[in-house]
Parts: structure tokens; C-alpha cells; sequence
């Protein structure tokens, strides 16, 4: 169910792709990369949707990073890698044009500078479960 989801969301965000490099030759050793457990996942594409106003002077942006590169199907995302791995986060910022720079943290309440819901999906396909909740936590934007 939670991979079904992941899926419709990968359908229904808007694709604005990104690149993952930097010119900074000091990056740390997990730059671009999802850390798992004794497991890296290179991350190679993604996507972020804005939602525009969720309330307030809040803006509500969602990110999706995999290791897969993606390609628009019938104008949706799509990993092309039959099996991925990858992160999603729903942000919330004070900036109405670009997710600000800064780090989020997980709270239980939408406010500025925060993400209330978020998944890693681990060796995920279309049609497998393979995801679940991240309920603590930091994500930095740079």
C-alpha cells in the first residue's frame, strides 16, 4: 500500500529535476547518498512539487530523491530503474517561491522550518510495499 502511495505520488508530482553534483571538493563521504543501515544508496534524481500556500504565510513544498534517474510518462515522474531506493519529505517553509535553505526538523504540527510527514522506501518497485515512516529526525536543504 505505502509503495502504491509512493507511486501516485511519483504520478502526480510535477517534475522539476535537479542535479546532485556540487563543485565543492569538501563534501562529506555520504554527499548525494541515502545511508541505510550498513547499506548507501547512491541518489541520482528528483523531484520537489510546490503546493503552494497550506496556511498562514507557510508554503507547503514535497521532495522525492531516488536512485534511480527519472523520466516523464504520459507527463508524470517515473523511476526508470524497475527497482529503487530513495526518500520523501513534505516541507514547509516561509519562502513562496523556493524551499528555503535551512534544516527541517520533524514535528507533529505544521509549522516554518518543519515536515510532518516523511517515508524511505528501500528496494522499492511499482507494485511492492517496501516503504515506511520516518518519524524523527533533520533534513537539510543547502
Amino acid at each position: 500500500m505505502k509503495n502504491l502511495k509512493l507511486f501516485i505520488l511519483l504520478l502526480t508530482i510535477s517534475v522539476v529535476s535537479f542535479s546532485c553534483g556540487s563543485d565543492d571538493d569538501n563534501q562529506s563521504s555520504t554527499a548525494n547518498k541515502l545511508v541505510y543501515g550498513d547499506a548507501e544508496y547512491q541518489l541520482k534524481a528528483g523531484t520537489i512539487e510546490d503546493y503552494g500556500l497550506f496556511s498562514d504565510g507557510i508554503y507547503n513544498f514535497d521532495i522525492v530523491l531516488v536512485s534511480s534517474q527519472i523520466t516523464t510518462v504520459n507527463g508524470d515522474p517515473t523511476p526508470t530503474d524497475d527497482v529503487f531506493s530513495g526518500v520523501y519529505f513534505e516541507l514547509f517553509t516561509d519562502n513562496a517561491s523556493n524551499l528555503a535553505e535551512g534544516t527541517y526538523s520533524f514535528g507533529s504540527t505544521v509549522q516554518v522550518g518543519s515536515y510532518t510527514y516523511a517515508d524511505i522506501f528501500i528496494n522499492a518497485t511499482e507494485n511492492s510495499d517496501s516503504g515506511f515512516d520516518i518519524n524523527s529526525g533533520t533534513f537539510k536543504v543547502l
